[in-house]
């Protein structure tokens, strides 16, 4: 009897157990397996040598095949860094691309969009409950957009009902914090610290802190992606009592006539987006956009149905991404 034979007698025995059931006598079926297998290797080792039957004995098994891998992810996590302008620690949540480590270690370098988050602060919860960070994802590895990291400066007050206006006010000089964050993270991830690959977007108070900002820093930030945002500036929270030129100055539409100039030189992209039932005014944000396209600005509004919250905004995340790709691939403009 040949190898070949008695594992195909082991086989058949095997198989027809298992057909017919008989689990109890599963371990005769395998010390008569066993019996075959030792006298098919003595058979076919001419004489049966104890050397052929140590090395059968001891043989191990071939290793199981590895489990497949998953679709290869970014990373989610929670970090803090000192503020001198809040003059404390506070905490930032960032997204880093599939692959980061392996390639900033080459030499890699990405690009930054800094998401400003609503008067009720959700970082961890923007970047995975929402879905950015899987939306991102799918978006690298389908070649969608390049790699890119994702920020969430988390900028909270206990004042005003966590109402920041992401500005230097009486909340806090939350305009300065904001820049605090950007040489935080440019020293310590590698990013590419220059204003074409650096853009801002938010939500709500987010929305009209990525547009104000943007405009007061061009110099810094090439983007502004603004959901659900506002562009005046009202003596409310902690402008309440302000002045009109405090307002004014605190007020993208008020501002973006004077850095018309300053726009046309160096480009800027902005995205409006909101829904029918929002409690923005369509009508006020188009008004906006017409304004910052004669200033020079390259602007889109999208007006779609839905109210102001997260289910209008989620629709919008990969438009989000895709845009900052396409800005920080070939600029503003």
């Amino acid at each position: 009897m040949g190898v070949q034979a008695g594992a195909a007698i082991l086989r058949a025995m095997t198989r027809s157990t298992m057909r017919n059931g008989e689990a109890r006598n599963i371990g005769v079926v395998a010390a008569l397996a066993a019996a075959v297998a030792l006298a098919v290797l003595a058979l076919s080792s001419g004489g049966g040598s104890s050397a052929t039957l140590s090395r059968a004995r001891s043989a191990s098994p071939a290793p199981a095949a590895a489990p497949s891998a998953g679709p290869v992810a970014g990373s989610v996590s929670e970090h803090s860094f000192s503020s001198p302008a809040l003059a404390r620690r506070t905490l930032y949540d960032i997204y880093l691309p599939p692959g980061y480590r392996a390639e900033a270690a080459h030499g890699r370098r990405f690009p930054v969009l800094y998401l400003l988050h609503t008067p009720d602060p959700v970082p961890l919860s923007a970047l995975r409950q929402r879905g950015i960070a899987a939306r991102a994802d799918e978006l690298i590895r389908a070649g969608g957009i390049r790699p890119l990291i994702l920020v969430v400066p988390l900028g909270t007050t206990t004042a005003y009902g966590g109402d920041t206006e992401w500005t230097n006010s009486p909340a806090g000089p939350f305009d300065s914090y904001l820049l605090d964050a950007v040489r935080f993270i440019d020293g310590h991830y590698a990013t590419r610290a220059d204003r074409r690959d650096r853009g801002l977007a938010g939500w709500s108070m987010g929305g009209y802190g990525a547009v104000n900002l943007a405009l007061r820093h061009l110099g810094m930030f090439s983007l502004a992606e603004s959901f659900s945002g506002y562009f005046t500036q009202t003596p409310t929270g902690p402008y309440a009592g302000a002045s009109p030129a405090e307002l004014a100055a605190a007020s993208p539409s008020a501002t973006v006539p004077r850095l018309a100039r300053q726009i046309r030189r160096l480009g800027l992209r902005a995205w409006l987006f909101q829904g029918t039932e929002d409690d923005v005014s369509a009508t006020d944000t188009r008004a906006f956009a017409q304004e910052l396209a004669a200033a020079g600005g390259n602007v889109t509004v999208d007006v779609v149905p839905g109210r102001h919250n997260w289910g209008l905004w989620t629709n919008g995340i990969p438009g989000m991404l895709r845009l900052a790709d396409r800005t920080f691939r070939f600029g503003p403009r």
